[in-house]
């Protein structure tokens, strides 16, 4: 946890190495624009993926990326959208240990997305709605500090209060949702998967 710059509230902070990674490999290696790979819901049948192009902190550090249930019938979309899946999964792991820390978390604050699919599949991997922002909350926090800099604003408070910003409300689908669910587990143990 880290001191914000409001009294008394701490900030809880956490990464993914391989968010953007997975999805920039989707569209350069795989040749599927992240719009093609969530045009279509996960499905139970869907491959399941543990996205670990790159080293993360942990036990699963140099352990790399795993596939499994991949059939036949699947092509190149399906195995980006299992990538895919795979990330919010493992961004939804990330969430499950911050409110561990922190408490339980009602809505998440996001900056806006590449494709609304990708927010879509967040939302239902969280279980939980997404605020996007239409614009970045850092530079939105940088702003808010320079205004009490600049004496623009009595404190970190008012001056975020006074930064106009709106946001679209992504909400989670319950079917999705479970699906997903469904691929997490299947994730956990990839040599048991079936479909």
């Amino acid at each position: 946890m880290l001191p914000t710059a409001v009294a008394g509230r701490l900030a809880v902070g956490a990464a993914v190495a391989n968010c953007a990674a997975v999805i920039a490999w989707i569209e350069t290696v795989l040749g599927v624009p992240l719009a093609d790979a969530l045009a279509a819901a996960p499905e139970l049948g869907d491959p399941v993926a543990v996205s670990h192009l790159l080293p993360e902190r942990g036990p699963t550090a140099d352990a790399g990326a795993l596939v499994a249930g991949l059939r036949f019938h699947h092509g190149l979309r399906d195995l980006a959208r299992a990538l895919l899946t795979g990330v919010a999964g493992a961004l939804r792991e990330l969430l499950d240990r911050i409110e561990r820390e922190s408490g339980d978390i009602g809505l998440l604050v996001a900056s806006g997305s590449p494709d609304p699919a990708w927010a879509a599949l967040r939302a239902a991997a969280y279980e939980r709605p997404i605020a996007l922002l239409d614009a970045d909350p850092t530079a939105l926090g940088c702003i808010a500090l320079g205004m009490v800099a600049l004496g623009e604003a009595a404190g970190a408070e008012a001056a975020a209060a006074s930064i106009p910003v709106t946001a679209q409300r992504v909400e989670p689908d319950r079917e999705r949702a479970g699906v997903i669910r469904s691929l997490r587990e299947r994730a956990s143990y990839p040599w048991q998967a079936t479909g």
